[in-house]
């Protein structure tokens, strides 16, 4: 999980509101949980000033490099609470705070703070039986202010809950907000934690970050907020992931990926130029097809989509058929070698000192706008931030950032000048890059708009003139001179070693599992206990499908398919049930409905009584129900049943008795019960001698009414002897079994 961060300049960017538009309650509880990196000193990230000093709330590191959390009720603080340690907070890297209390407790038991995921607290105030003056009516709530003084700090998925308290000395509840060092996913208003939102919490996209999620009320934000590295970037560990390739070509490579395991490298052969495409399964490399011989001399190449790239230099577009790569379109002489995509038909171009926007029509190249000179790459390249924003990877420069308007390109942001060698670079994100050089470790730079800084541990790894290209958001792919290519995660998981996100089956448990970064997690129950292959459909101990009849994955453990990600509602494990069985709730799978094709559910038994459709009146009207033969009401049940209930209260022919029986039953701890169509009739009796539905239907040759309606005078009816089905007067008695789905 990556949760978006954002940055606050210090100068005139925050988040507040005032407290009229605050709906909240005092309260003498409280958990807070927040995300921050700073490079200045004593910066506050969240409070609830007073119009003055102190604040009723202040979440903010203090002088001393210590995180510091205060309340107060109408008269004075009556918590305190820092972290015993003082930290590197100006270290560039983003951090975690999560604290709670409860000022109820004498004991100062019930309160706790966790820096970094470690437990740190030093409570110097504490006033037990009083309550926090959260509706104190003057000052404002606020993100990187207090009153006039703006802060610069960067926060993600800030949560405040100001009525709850959860002991976090119990890992559970730590680890639903930061667990192994890395962020939690929260849900997007922020319910994860307790159940429900709570007053407090800002995350999800930049446009609507500074909106509360919460219960609270909406902020405001001041300036313009932008948006930084993910705090789930903030500690690379790089691994390399599988075996090294020598693909063939050699010289100075360039790497463009063209799916999340599928690369096209291309090596300039000392001006003569190969391409080809190899794909990683995880372990190893293969090439697919054959190699092209492409020409142009360091020229560098960019992905326009899964098949197809460009080469720079002379600019030209190849498309993979599967076999060979295959020219698209003509020639443009640009003589810019190095490449960058920005969309589906625009790319960046440069040479070592001049950078500009190219469009693709499908056949021919166009400049757009102007070109401006940039600072010297030298040996190095450029890498596309996203549709507008390119970064110049320079072999003594450094980075520096520009931003094209349509028209022209700006310098963005500041330069950072680090002389990397010859150098290659890829975008992780809008905001982060990996570089490697020949005088430089593996490293990642993040960009905040106007300054870089680093993140995590460098790699040092062997290689120069390095091609690089992002697989997917935690693994790289790169090439040196010598032409060998490895991939490289910054989070993996080991015995075997994975990306995170990659699954397997693992055959000793036989259980299916996913790495979530840093363990190998289980999908289904361990162990699996099956042997001899699945069948419906028939497959190998392993294999994995879609089940659509249920709408979820699953994979064979052995002899049976176990459902991934999604308890069935009948049985209440990843197994799905058959018609017939017996669910936890004591109702009865009955199949599929075809209104929908989702699970429908029956009873155990039929009606005590016959029932009459409509009041047993000869009152006939035809409903506002779609005609069953002419409409929808063959098939759909609950919506059928909706219009029949819906006329309660209109007189004669309501109330519908049939449908009312159904629509109040109350069985199996469930009330959405429903009369089922003629159609959803037809599922019960194809099912009807299966398991524990054998027996429980009336086989003697008497009908069984349906919801779906026939015409003023009539409605569907079925009998569970033949299966043959008819129309019937709607006055007339008939069984009735209740479904729902």
């Amino acid at each position: 999980y990556a949760p978006t961060g954002v940055y606050m300049n210090g100068v005139d960017s925050a988040i507040s509101e005032t407290p009229a538009s605050i709906s909240i309650s005092d309260s003498a509880q409280g958990t807070i949980s927040a995300w921050f990196k700073t490079t200045t000193t004593d910066p506050v990230i969240f409070i609830k000033d007073n119009g003055g000093s102190p604040s009723v709330i202040d979440l903010s590191v203090d002088s001393g490099n210590r995180i510091s959390f205060l309340a107060r009720d109408t008269t004075q603080n009556i918590l305190v609470m820092r972290s015993s340690n003082a930290y590197d907070f100006l270290d560039g890297n983003w951090h975690h705070v999560v604290l709670s209390y409860d000022l109820s407790d004498p004991t100062q038991a019930r309160s706790h703070m966790y820096v970094d995921g470690v437990a740190d607290k030093n409570i110097t105030t504490w006033v037990s039986g009083q309550v926090v003056d959260l509706t104190d009516p003057t000052g404002d709530w606020a993100i990187a202010k207090q009153g006039t003084t703006f802060y610069e700090v960067s926060v993600a998925d800030l949560w405040f809950d100001t009525g709850t308290y959860l002991d976090l000395s119990i890992p559970a509840n730590l680890n639903k907000f930061i667990d192994g060092g890395e962020p939690v996913f929260l849900g997007a208003s922020g319910g994860v934690p307790t159940g429900a939102p709570p007053e407090f919490f800002f995350s999800g996209d930049i446009s609507t970050w500074h909106t509360n999620k919460g219960t609270g009320g909406g902020f405001t934000e001041n300036g313009e907020i932008t948006t930084v590295s993910s705090p789930a970037y903030r500690n690379y560990i790089w691994q390399q992931l599988g075996n090294t390739f020598d693909p063939a070509g050699t010289g100075e490579s360039s790497l463009a990926v063209l799916s999340t395991n599928e690369v096209a490298a291309y090596y300039d052969n000392n001006g003569t130029g190969s391409l080809s495409k190899v794909v990683f399964d995880g372990t190893d490399w293969s090439q697919v097809g054959n190699t092209l011989s492409a020409g142009g001399n360091n020229a560098k190449i960019a992905a326009f989509d899964h098949s197809t790239v460009v080469i720079g230099g002379t600019l030209r577009v190849f498309r993979f058929n599967g076999t060979d790569w295959v020219q698209v379109g003509n020639d443009y002489a640009a003589g810019r070698s190095r490449v960058a995509k920005l969309s589906n038909n625009m790319i960046a171009a440069s040479t070592a000192n001049s950078l500009a926007a190219y469009s693709w029509d499908g056949t021919d190249f166009s400049l757009v706008g102007n070109a401006r000179g940039i600072l010297d790459l030298g040996r190095g390249t450029i890498a596309a931030l996203n549709e507008n924003t390119v970064v110049g990877i320079s072999e003594t420069n450094g980075l520096q950032a520009y931003q094209f308007d349509g028209t022209d390109w700006l310098d963005l942001g500041n330069n950072l000048a680090v002389p990397f060698g010859r150098v290659g670079g890829t975008a992780l994100d809008e905001t982060t890059i990996a570089v490697k050089g020949d005088s430089t470790d593996l490293t990642v730079y993040s960009f905040n708009g106007t300054d870089w800084s680093s993140l995590g541990t460098p790699l040092n790894t062997a290689g120069s003139e390095v091609g690089m290209s992002k697989l997917d958001g935690n693994t790289i792919v790169m090439s040196n001179t010598n032409t060998t290519m490895r991939a490289l995660g910054f989070a993996y998981c080991s015995a075997p070693l994975r990306a995170p996100g990659s699954m397997i089956y693992n055959a000793d448990n036989q259980v299916m599992q996913y790495c979530d970064g840093e363990n190998w997690q289980a999908m289904g129950p361990v162990p699996g206990d099956g042997a001899g292959g699945c069948s419906n459909p028939t497959r190998a101990e392993g294999s994995m499908i879609f089940n659509k009849d249920i709408t979820v994955m699953q994979y064979c453990e052995g002899d049976e398919w176990i459902g991934i990600g999604k308890l069935h509602d009948c049985t209440e494990t990843y197994v799905s049930p058959s018609p017939g069985d017996i669910c936890v709730d004591g109702s009865i799978y009955a199949g599929l409905s075809p209104d929908g094709n989702v699970p429908m559910y029956t009873t155990l038994a039929d009606a005590p009584s016959t029932l009459t459709w409509n009041d047993g009146s000869a009152n006939y009207i035809d409903t506002a129900m779609p005609n069953c033969g002419t409409g929808t009401s063959c098939q759909t049940g609950e919506a059928n049943s909706l219009i029949l209930v819906g006329l309660r209260g209109t007189g004669s022919p309501a109330p519908y008795a049939a449908a009312e029986y159904c629509d109040a039953l109350s069985a199996h701890d469930k009330n959405d019960w429903y009369l089922p169509a003629v159609e959803e009739l037809a599922v019960l009796f194809a099912n009807k001698n299966r398991n524990n539905l054998n027996g429980t239907f009336n086989e003697t040759g008497d009908n069984y009414w349906s919801s779906s309606e026939q015409n003023s005078d009539d409605a569907r009816r079925k009998r569970f002897d033949s299966g043959g089905v008819s129309s019937l007067s709607k006055n007339t008695s008939a069984i009735v079994r209740c479904v729902r789905k």
